[in-house]
């Protein structure tokens, strides 16, 4: 509810209004009242009232000083005047400062009434509206990556720029030019990325940026043509914002400026092919120039793709999946109007991995959508990025069923072992042996799928069946070599260890 406060140096009047508006005002909770000016403005200074009701002829300081001095305290506390001067000058300097409502003493209590119901109901409309912007301006921070994203993917796979336009638009971005740069990272992305958008936004530039085909992809936007220097300011910038962070080895690209949105791809490659160069060193700023030697097309080395993105999938790991696509990608994308040979190497490379990992992997099946050729309908880069996500998500999912399936059999061989081998001399090295894989992965694979030791799974058999023998008329000592052990004091430890208790008191108790 509302907190109310009346200045009023007639004392009889200040608690006559003050009972008037305790009456017949339900919203105001909390009323205090005050003799003069500066006795408001010193409680303003300690808790700051909603509405105020003020004279204007008090003693020490008028009421129109006092309400320019609380005014300064908080804009937003809303003024109604109430005094016997009704010059027009008086009015004339209220509706300067913004008051309310102006009111003629005597007045009715029908009057202050309907001036406090008009006040309170224009402060709830804008309670309201403020509440709806901020929402608004939440959900617009929610969503802006994701604006951003598809505005970049619209930049560099667009036919046409009224899309890019209109998301420029919502985003409150106006461009007349803009250029591509671009920052390669080896770890934490999303803090490099805010990172420098927060710094350009501090500088008031407009800049969009996302993660993208496994590079940090930014176009830097103007409202007016930018000049050319701009490009070597802002990539020696990021280099330094970079250092100066603890970066190390991020290289940056810079395309170049162009005035058309349809052009912004150009720089998106130009780009890609300097960080795309031979010679490039860690940490190292490229500036696109036509008068260097630039590679406006890179030959692709699928194998060298293939043995990387073998390696990666048999990671279970979402986000480096992720960015293994974006790698991919990138490393794909030549030019703009390649879209069916980009089409053509990824069927090409995604038929390399499939085939390879079938020689390590031989009951994986080949992906109906690969064998199909589907990869050759499409007809834009986002969804040949869509594809090769979703294929190398099945192709990591087929590794992880093969590789569970593979363990258990492992597993139960090794338990069978066990069971039929553990009165002998057993141990992990002989049954790696057996079973034709290294003692380091076979313990690897027992503990992860039995959540045991070998040493455990074979003392806890050894034990099990030491208690049944212990129950029938067999000595201690027999059955420690029965069971696989070489010393009775060794096997009294272990029994005990295990079971709570020694194999006498065992047979003494008839169990423990």
């Amino acid at each position: 509810m509302y907190r109310l406060m009346i200045v009023e140096d007639e004392p009889i009047e200040r608690e006559t209004l003050k009972l008037m508006i305790r009456s017949n005002c339900d919203d105001i909770t909390q009323i205090e009242d005050v003799a003069n000016g500066f006795e408001a403005i010193k409680k303003c200074q300690e808790r700051i009232p909603d509405i105020m009701i003020i004279d204007l002829n008090m003693p020490g300081i008028s009421g129109l000083d006092t309400i320019k001095e609380v005014q300064k305290i908080d804009n937003n506390i809303k003024i109604l005047i109430l005094s016997a001067y009704n010059r027009f000058e008086f009015a004339q300097e209220a509706i300067k400062l913004g008051v309310e409502d102006f009111l003629i003493k005597p007045a009715k209590i029908d009057d202050i009434r309907r001036a406090i119901g008009n006040i309170i109901e224009k402060m709830e409309v804008a309670t309201v509206q403020n509440r709806e912007n901020t929402t608004l301006a939440e959900r617009m921070e929610e969503i802006r990556p994701v604006l951003e994203r598809d505005c970049i993917y619209a930049i560099v796979y667009a036919k046409e720029s009224t899309g890019i336009s209109q998301m420029l638009e919502f985003l409150g971005v106006k461009v007349a030019s803009g250029f591509c740069f671009g920052v390669t990272y080896e770890k934490t992305p999303r803090m490099i990325l805010n990172m420098i958008k927060r710094s350009f936004k501090e500088m008031g530039l407009l800049c969009i940026g996302e993660q993208f085909h496994n590079m940090l992809v930014f176009f830097m936007l103007d409202e007016k043509v930018i000049e050319e220097r701009r490009r070597e300011e802002i990539g020696r910038f990021v280099q330094m914002l970079l250092e100066e962070r603890g970066y190390q080895g991020n290289n940056i690209g810079v395309g170049k400026i162009y005035e058309h949105y349809e052009d912004f791809f150009q720089s998106y490659t130009e780009v890609i092919s300097v960080l795309k160069g031979d010679s490039i060193v860690e940490g190292e700023f490229r500036l696109y120039s036509e008068n260097k030697m630039q590679k406006a097309e890179q030959q692709v080395d699928l194998d060298k793709l293939c043995r990387h993105t073998i390696e990666a999938l048999k990671e279970e790991n979402e986000q480096k999946l992720k960015d293994l696509t974006g790698w991919i990608m990138g490393q794909l994308i030549q030019d703009k109007d390649s879209m069916s040979k980009i089409g053509g190497l990824l069927h090409q490379f995604m038929t390399m991995v499939f085939l390879k990992l079938q020689t390590s992997y031989p009951d994986i099946e080949l992906p109906e959508a690969l064998f199909a050729g589907q990869i050759l309908k499409l007809d834009n880069l986002r969804e040949l990025d869509n594809y090769c996500y979703m294929q190398l998500r099945m192709l990591q999912q087929s590794i992880v069923n093969y590789r569970k399936l593979n363990h258990n059999l492992i597993t139960d061989r090794a338990l069978h072992c066990i069971n039929e081998q553990y009165a002998g001399d057993i141990n992990l090295n002989s049954v790696s042996k057996d079973l034709g894989i290294s003692v380091f992965y076979l313990s690897k694979i027992i503990k992860k799928n039995t959540g045991k030791n070998f040493t455990d799974i074979l003392a806890e058999k050894r034990l099990d069946e030491a208690s049944k023998l212990l129950k029938e008329n067999k000595s201690i000592k027999e059955v420690t070599y029965m069971v696989g052990f070489n010393s009775q004091n060794y096997f009294t430890k272990v029994f005990k260890k295990y079971i709570g208790c020694t194999p006498r008191e065992y047979r003494q108790r008839g169990g423990c």
